[in-house]
């Protein structure tokens, strides 16, 4: 420790003498075999990180803490978090994260970078293959996010998100077409596009969405849902209720592709099949 505490103090002093950062991993490199990464450096040189661990942490301010952005990105996390995301908070690590496991590779990369736009990220999140279980698996670290999602999912409160989903139109469309990509999709046989949920609530909040898109829709009791856990390996089984929001009028559902649509390809395959089929049946 004290080695890098002297080194420490040769980089304050580097700098202070107008050294560039370039400079200074060449001279450590030199003087002490070291190679420090930029990164490292600019720790030190802002105070944020020390060896002498006298640091004053990250300003509140700093993006990299992840906070959340009004911008559609952000709607778009919301929406599709919602319908088929989870939240796992690591213990030792001490990371927050939210997680999207989803059969299409378009809708995770999607999510993964979405996420990284609206938590301020320069490169986006990767989405993972987990071949065991032929899943897409996207997951973006932030506590922001994670408690927000908490407040939804396990106090049921919607208010939580409005302000980031009614900041524009255009974040309004994202986070209803990110939870239409996970919980919806174009039914070709009875022409219409279901959205189903076990959270009514949510679904009257979409609804509401829609209607001020000009978007009519109807909610119907679907039955139930069943729901498996696994707490200490004993298996239990609940049943929810679940609720589906249809639309089917054809001039809403011509709106809703023009101004929301969906990202996954097959969802969007088989809207393009509705609307062939309700241009081709006019009753």
């Amino acid at each position: 420790m004290k080695k890098y505490e002297e080194i420490y103090d040769e980089v304050l002093r580097l700098r202070k003498e107008g050294a560039s950062y370039y400079e200074i991993r060449n001279i450590l490199q030199q003087q002490y075999s070291l190679d420090v990464p930029k990164s490292t450096l600019s720790y030190w040189l802002r105070h944020i990180h020390t060896p002498k661990n006298d640091g004053k942490g990250r300003p509140k301010s700093d993006q990299r803490l992840n906070k959340l952005r009004n911008c559609p990105e952000t709607g778009y996390t919301l929406g599709a978090y919602l319908g088929d995301g989870y939240k796992h908070y690591e213990v030792k690590a001490k990371k927050y994260m939210v997680l999207l496991p989803v059969k299409d590779k378009e809708f995770a990369e999607e999510f993964a970078r979405s996420a990284a736009v609206a938590l301020g990220r320069s490169k986006p999140y990767r989405a993972y293959y987990i071949r065991s279980e032929e899943t897409w698996l996207a997951r973006a670290y932030s506590r922001e996010l994670y408690l927000l999602s908490m407040r939804v999912k396990d106090h049921n409160d919607i208010s939580a998100i409005i302000p980031y989903v009614e900041h524009c139109q255009e974040c309004v469309k994202s986070f209803i077409r990110g939870f239409a990509d996970a919980e919806g999709g174009p039914i070709v046989s009875t022409k219409r596009i279901k959205i189903s949920n076990t959270n009514l609530q949510l679904l009257r909040y979409i609804k509401h969405l829609l209607q001020q898109l000009g978007i009519y829709s109807r909610i119907y009791y679907g039955g139930f849902k069943s729901h498996y856990y696994e707490p200490e390996n004993c298996y239990i089984t609940s049943k929810k209720a679940l609720y589906e929001l249809h639309i089917c009028r054809k001039e809403d559902i011509r709106r809703y592709a023009a101004i929301i649509g969906f990202t996954v390809d097959k969802k969007r395959i088989r809207l393009q099949q509705l609307l062939q089929a309700i241009t081709n049946n006019p009753t």
